[in-house]
């Protein structure tokens, strides 16, 4: 159900973002691509990605990794992930952080802000207890040889689907 609801609101994510892009816009942003100075987008207010996160990164989660009753996001053998991070995309353009199945689509995709080893995905979703809300959560982050880690530092979203698919296991980089 959370991707039936998560699917509208990629939709109508996806509208604003054309219709953003037709005001001024270059083209679809990728990963690395800087942003402006002075844009006033909240999500880069404590400044660029580090180089060292940008890009696309890879999971799988085992069995072991997977709670019992876990909601249907982590059912159904989605157990391979993606996360992209980006310097644009997210809101105001600015940096993002997308969770994405490659064979179900973008979980989410929440605004991105870094200061020192620590990640704060803002407005990111939660659709615990079937009532989608937005919270603010914070991660710490290492990066070591191509391999990145990520662990809780606040995560107030009761239902622990991103929490699980973001720290379970460590992320490899592709390309």
């Amino acid at each position: 159900m959370r991707f039936f609801h998560l699917a509208l609101v990629c939709i109508l994510a996806g509208l604003v973002a054309l219709s953003a892009s037709a005001c001024g816009g270059s083209g679809t942003p990728t990963a690395g691509t800087a942003t402006s100075a002075g844009t006033g987008s909240n999500a880069s207010t404590a400044g660029a990605i580090p180089p060292e996160l940008l890009g696309t990164w890879a999971t799988t989660l085992k069995a072991a990794d997977i709670p019992a009753n876990a909601p249907e996001e982590l059912k159904n053998a989605a157990t391979k992930w993606q996360l992209v991070i980006a310097q644009t995309g997210g809101t105001d353009n600015g940096p993002v952080l997308s969770i994405v199945n490659p064979e179900l689509g973008q979980l989410e995709g929440p605004a991105l802000q870094a200061q020192g080893n620590e990640l704060k995905l803002l407005q990111e979703e939660c659709a615990a207890s079937g009532e989608v809300q937005f919270f603010d959560n914070t991660y710490s982050y290492q990066v070591q040889d191509g391999t990145l880690r990520i662990t809780t530092v606040d995560n107030q979203c009761a239902d622990r689907v991103a929490e699980t698919i973001l720290t379970s296991e460590p992320w490899t980089k592709q390309g």
